[in-house]
């Protein structure tokens, strides 16, 4: 930001308007703000990148290492993802260090949970798309339209994908016995 403010200064004295300055003096300020209010969340988001990130480097690892003639282990097929129970409870103590807060957002508290959900709600909103991939593929819903259901489920109604893949860690909605969770296809359905 100290770059930033030197050009502006440096803009204001090489006689651009009074008024652009003052705009862009503005837009740095806004910028600040934003992220020391961003800052505490860092390490939810930074982790989010890294799983993200693991996925497609594994992913694209296999795909190369098939080409050359081997055979690594592969995911589970994508119907067939479920997370361990315990992580139903790290996104309940979650919630609970939220509520423990109150309403001091910037709590240990509160920002600790908050960086816990990030995480966590990305995680179970997949387990939970993966419970729908499951009830369209039994209704023999065609690919394509699986896909553009369950991307405006997540545009419009995230917190329905999270809660499934929640409540599917206890309740066992697609009815997966333990030797289905460890297969590994590469097929989708």
């Amino acid at each position: 930001l100290e770059v930033v403010r030197n050009v502006i200064d440096e803009a204001g004295r090489s006689g651009l308007n009074e008024e652009t300055v003052r705009a862009l003096e503005q837009a740095a300020a806004e910028t600040e703000l934003n992220f020391t209010l961003a800052r505490p969340f860092l390490p939810g988001l930074v982790a989010v990148g890294a799983i993200f990130s693991s996925f497609v480097s594994t992913s694209l690892a296999g795909v190369i290492l098939r080409r050359l003639g081997d055979e690594p282990p592969a995911f589970p097929a994508f119907v067939r993802w479920r997370w361990p129970w315990t992580l139903a409870l790290g996104f309940i103590a979650a919630h609970a260090l939220l509520l423990f807060a109150g309403g001091d957002r910037l709590s240990a508290s509160a920002v600790v949970g908050q960086n816990l959900l990030i995480v966590l709600n990305l995680l179970f909103a997949a387990q939970g798309a993966a419970v729908g991939w499951h009830f369209l593929s039994q209704r023999r819903v065609a690919t394509p339209l699986r896909v553009v259901l369950l991307v405006v489920v997540y545009w419009w109604l995230p917190v329905v994908l999270v809660w499934t893949g929640v409540l599917d860690t206890w309740l066992n909605f697609r009815r997966l016995s333990p030797d289905d969770e460890g297969e590994g296809d590469r097929t989708l359905s």
